[in-house]
């Protein structure tokens, strides 16, 4: 009889132990969601969060104490979890909160990394879906299909490309350029959202909280954002944005052309530094994009002027 009563009251004890680890669990997931819309607010991508159930106790199968042991170190292993996720995201955002110099007035000099990266966008762009397989597929034959006709036709097509895609990317990046060294941050008087209909499953995309960027994976439906916005010297301008998430982030205008672009539709991710001048730091997805498109473009022109010379040779022999 008493070896029953003991073991009564360590259940009992067991059952409050887990009650209590659910119950911390259960602030802690509070403050998880709490700061998860935040994170949303912020373009951040928020803290994987699941629906916790109370203490259950199996369909006929009497309470023990280790099965209330188990469920108490199960609770408070995903509080432990959650709450080391909590703190981290806390860090973040305060690391963010710090205060950005305003970007000083037009002109600003621009970066030598930053027109570095936006030379080489335009390539980057191609080489980008050129190198996701089902493109590939569809861009390899036309690549090739001049070389059917000979090399020198082959090589002579290769280099009309390369200078026609290097020849775009120059023309863009005069625009973006000239919009670094004399575009004006825009204020929002209007936004707009809609679906693009084009459905993301993890999938790297740019997240926008102010001047901040970062690459992150999205789930979900495309959105395309237009905005209206208005520089210092009132001049009303329309821009769109096509991301994943919602767009949160900076807008530059032209005050001569009224032409404006997101900060997240630059090759360099611009941001002030305490000066109010362009921070020269690049991330290092734009160093390696950039790098890449040059190193790519360069082995495809060596490659071309390997076969043409290779084949002058043939025709002289």
């Amino acid at each position: 009889m008493y070896r029953a009563s003991d073991d009564a009251a360590l259940v009992r004890t067991a059952e409050a132990q887990v009650l209590a680890s659910y119950a911390a669990l259960v602030q802690v997931v509070a403050r998880v969601a709490a700061l998860n819309a935040r994170l949303v607010e912020g373009g951040v991508a928020p803290i994987p969060l699941a629906t916790y159930t109370p203490p259950p106790a199996a369909v006929g199968v009497p309470a023990s104490v280790d099965l209330l042991q188990g469920q108490r170190a199960y609770y408070a292993g995903e509080a432990a979890r959650l709450g080391e996720a909590l703190r981290a995201m806390e860090s973040v955002l305060a690391q963010r909160a710090r205060p950005v110099a305003p970007l000083r007035p037009g002109p600003r000099a621009v970066p030598a990394a930053y027109v570095f990266a936006e030379l080489s966008r335009g390539a980057w762009s191609f080489f980008k879906i050129a190198l996701f397989p089902p493109f590939t597929m569809l861009i390899a034959p036309f690549l090739l299909l001049p070389w059917y006709a000979g090399p020198l036709a082959g090589a002579a097509a290769m280099a009309a490309f390369l200078v026609v895609l290097w020849g775009v990317s120059l023309a863009v990046a005069t625009k973006r350029l000239r919009l670094l060294a004399r575009g004006e941050v825009g204020t929002v008087l209007q936004k707009s959202e809609a679906y693009s209909g084009v459905r993301l499953r993890n999938w790297p995309v740019l997240w926008t909280n102010g001047w901040d960027i970062s690459l992150r994976a999205y789930s979900g439906l495309g959105s395309v954002t237009t905005l209206t916005v208005q520089t210092p010297r009132g001049r009303i301008a329309q821009v769109t944005v096509r991301t994943g998430p919602s767009f949160r982030g900076v807008v530059l205008v032209d005050p001569e052309t009224g032409g404006g672009l997101a900060n997240c539709d630059f090759a360099s991710a611009p941001r002030p530094d305490a000066r109010g001048e362009w921070d020269p730091a690049l991330p290092g997805r734009v160093w390696a994009a950039a790098c890449f498109s040059v190193v790519a473009s360069l082995a495809l022109a060596t490659a071309t002027t390997v076969a043409a010379l290779v084949s002058l040779d043939l025709l002289a022999f």
